[in-house]
């Protein structure tokens, strides 16, 4: 059987310098990591924390299927889902400005071990080049020193089934140690 295709999204100036989002498969589930560039060498990288078929609450969605799919014409975006135990997962990527946008949802019918998407610093890291931002939608994060953390509160009142959202932007820092906006 060979590999799912992979995918990747990027949001670079004519320098090509920016951000892109690349989607590749590894055991049973496609994994991603956001990499930072400037003039196209790698600068940063963070790569999702995914389980394994066994986890039936991953760190991070657990994505089997992506695709592309045009919404604007020229403005195309990355469409995922995937699913774990009884929970199904779905994520949106579009680029926006001089970041990438994530729009995350998990459709579940029982109450949640953990909740969120979750990074490890990769093997390429020049300094810090990307910065991870929560755009609410009851979602906190935190970035460390080798881990970035998005997560996610379900309501205390919650009644089952539910499904719960989560957005967050990855930014480009400048040169300067600014965010690229």
């Amino acid at each position: 059987m060979s590999n799912p295709e992979s995918f990747q999204l990027d949001n670079v100036d004519a320098a090509n310098s920016g951000i892109s989002v690349r989607f590749h498969w590894q055991h049973d589930r496609y994994v991603h990591q956001l990499v930072a560039l400037q003039h196209g060498q790698i600068m940063d990288e963070w790569v999702s924390v995914d389980g394994d078929g066994q986890d039936l609450w991953p760190l991070s969605p657990p994505l089997q299927q992506v695709h592309f799919q045009e919404i604007a014409p020229g403005n195309r975006c990355l469409f995922a889902v995937g699913m774990a135990g009884a929970s199904h997962w779905s994520m949106a990527v579009s680029a926006d400005s001089d970041c990438l946008v994530f729009d995350v949802a998990c459709r579940m019918k029982d109450a949640p071990n953990f909740l969120g998407s979750t990074y490890r610093l990769g093997a390429v890291e020049m300094g810090r080049h990307l910065d991870l931002h929560c755009q609410g939608l009851g979602s906190d994060g935190n970035v460390g020193d080798q881990l970035a953390q998005i997560t996610t509160v379900l309501a205390a009142d919650a009644t089952f089934p539910v499904t719960v959202r989560w957005k967050y932007d990855v930014v480009r820092k400048t040169a300067g140690g600014g965010i690229g906006r």
